[in-house]
């Protein structure tokens, strides 16, 4: 295994070369393959086994893959009327950027902390979603994702990563309360890589 980069971007930069010298390798995208996608609509599925209907998803977002996955399993349940909220962090806000001008916008370069969420640019399948359901865009400061994960460690004994903590954010920073719709939320929570406490009160210093 090979670990390189700072951020997403430059670690797929690299896997895109090594294809490239050995044809024999197989590249898997994170996010904009429509396998992805249908392996993330799965988690709508156990929603609806377990019982439980929220009226919002709030989901991370990188580059949109789960974001897309979520919004395909609504559609397929007949629940395409469950808004989902797409936090992104700051330095890293491509969808944002692209639902505000209405096309797919590359980002000049990516500078947050939730390393997993640096994509300079979603899949155009997300943006092609947003036409589709409704979306709404939040976007969180890396102050605010690390204060969300140090304090759903100390909450719930579970230590998250910060890209977890910008959705987890929107939630303990009370945007919600700012839409003033939602009584029946759902958080995706995911991520733990390599991540420890020390490290999360370093960060949200």
């Amino acid at each position: 295994m090979t670990v390189h980069g700072a951020a997403w971007g430059e670690a797929d930069a690299l896997a895109q070369n090594m294809l490239q010298e050995n044809p024999s390798y197989v590249y898997i995208p994170p996010f904009d393959h429509p396998l992805i996608w249908k392996g993330h609509e799965s988690l709508v599925y156990e929603l609806k086994e377990d019982g439980f209907r929220p009226d919002v998803i709030i989901v991370a977002v990188g580059g949109a893959g789960l974001l897309c996955g979520l919004i395909q399993g609504l559609h397929e349940l007949s629940w395409s009327d469950v808004p989902v909220i797409a936090a992104e962090p700051e330095g890293a806000a491509s969808l944002a950027a692209s639902l505000q001008t209405g096309e797919l916008v590359t980002l000049d370069k990516v500078d947050t902390i939730a390393g997993s969420l640096a994509a300079k640019r979603v899949t155009q399948r997300a943006l092609a979603l947003s036409k589709e359901h409704e979306i709404i865009s939040v976007i969180v400061s890396d102050n605010q994702a690390t204060k969300a994960c140090m304090r759903f460690a100390e909450e719930h004994r579970v230590i998250v990563e910060p890209a977890c903590g910008v959705a987890l954010s929107v939630v303990y920073d009370r945007m919600l309360k700012e839409q003033g719709r939602f009584k029946k939320p759902l958080v995706v929570i995911c991520g733990g890589n390599r991540v420890n406490l020390e490290l999360l009160h370093e960060w949200g210093r």
